[in-house]
């Protein structure tokens, strides 16, 4: 199984408070990962401007399926062990303060599949692979 490669694009998103005054700017980094199948990913929700340090951060996938049984999350931290097809598409932190609510989105792509064989003394295995 070849190692993972890791893609890092960054997403910004922008909302001024109520008053006009300061901005909650929030992003995800990576915003793109691209892993096998059995690597790990962790997506760091990154909050600046007002109210950061009040803010509350939820993860949640955006097709509306919940988290992964495998997926933990502590605060800015999404952590998946050992990923599997199912877990590909896209990831939303939403963040909550004082001044707004803004949120930001990463996209998983898993590769490949776990493929495992019985084989007899008899048999024989070929592949191709392209």
């Amino acid at each position: 199984m070849s190692s993972p490669v890791l893609y890092v694009v960054h997403q910004r998103c922008l909302v001024l408070s109520a008053g006009g005054h300061g901005r909650l700017r929030v992003h995800i980094d990576p915003d793109r990962y691209k892993t096998a199948v059995g690597g790990d990913v962790t997506f760091r929700c990154v909050v600046n401007g007002n109210g950061r340090d009040g803010a509350s951060i939820r993860w949640m996938r955006a097709d509306g399926r919940a988290l992964p049984g495998h997926a933990t999350t502590q605060r800015e931290l999404l952590v998946m062990r050992r990923v599997d097809s199912t877990d590909q598409g896209r990831y939303i932190c939403v963040v909550r303060t004082a001044h707004g609510r803004s949120q930001a989105e990463a996209q998983l792509t898993v590769s490949g599949t776990i493929v495992a064989f019985l084989l007899s003394s008899r048999s024989q295995l070929r592949c191709h692979i392209e």
